[in-house]
């Protein structure tokens, strides 16, 4: 049993994300997601492939109505996990990490930044929800625990 893409490219709204990962929809997220997957097989015997998801004109509804940039996570999959690694394409909020999903249990690790290159009273706020100050307006944004999603 699993789940098995391939050729699939996908856009949907941002917002349909709260339907899957109900605590998303405490964010507001606005613009489009485009899902890519040549090939990713997600089983029990693990996974292997990759995919990329792209949001495109990132909104948060707390920082505001600005446009925040366009982010890209890539997936590679091989064995028991699938490597994840954030990056910014453009925007004014810069995002970057990398982190570890492991099959069997859905644990995720996931370490990264938030770096505002706008400040506004609104963003500076949710940062301060998200993740330890770095200075300068840095943001650890880690993560290391359970997902709802599990292969087991």
């Amino acid at each position: 049993y699993g789940y098995f893409l391939r050729d699939l490219d996908v856009r949907f709204a941002a917002d349909d994300v709260s339907a899957l990962l109900p605590a998303a929809g405490l964010l507001g997220p606005q613009g489009t997601l485009r899902v890519r997957a040549p090939a990713l097989d997600l089983g029990t015997s693990g996974v292997d492939g990759n995919a990329e998801v792209v949001w495109e004109n990132a909104v948060l509804r707390p920082a505001g109505a600005t446009v925040l940039g366009d982010y890209r996570l890539q997936l590679n999959g091989h064995g028991r996990t699938l490597a994840l690694k954030l990056e910014t394409l453009r925007g004014t909020l810069e995002a970057n990490g990398q982190g570890e999903w492991r099959a069997e249990t859905g644990a995720l690790d996931f370490n990264g930044s938030l770096k505002p290159h706008i400040r506004t009273p609104q963003l500076d706020a949710l940062l301060g929800l998200l993740g330890e100050d770095r200075g300068n307006g840095e943001r650890r944004l880690n993560y290391n625990g359970p997902t709802p999603f599990a292969l087991h």
